[in-house]
């Protein structure tokens, strides 16, 4: 069952599991199944909390950018995970929700 967040956004928590179907096989030893069950588990606490992050910020920021620094930096991350987010499931999406960090203004 997806959960589905007040901003609209989508979380399937079997999605996850998609991703490796095409590359299980039967062979698959305990440990491969004990690394890829965590990575699922993993990934889904990131999809989890990105929804999160931008259900809170479409609260937040709802009448846009803003000007003070401090919330700047926060809205850009929620517009950063919220760009993640509307990718399609599979790497990409992943390596943007990781890269999605608030320090990552800092860099710039």
């Amino acid at each position: 069952m997806p959960l589905q967040c007040i901003s609209g956004h989508v979380v399937q928590p079997k999605c996850v599991a998609s991703l490796w179907d095409a590359r299980m096989s039967k062979d698959e030893s305990a440990e491969e199944r004990a690394a890829r069950e965590k990575f699922e588990a993993w990934l889904q606490e990131v999809e989890a909390a990105a929804a999160e992050i931008v259900e809170v910020g479409d609260l937040l920021f709802s009448r846009g950018e803003l000007s003070d620094p401090a919330l700047l930096r926060r809205y850009q991350l929620c517009e950063r995970v919220k760009a993640a987010l509307a990718l399609r499931m599979g790497p990409e999406r992943i390596a943007a929700l990781q890269a999605a960090k608030i320090d990552d203004c800092r860099k710039r």
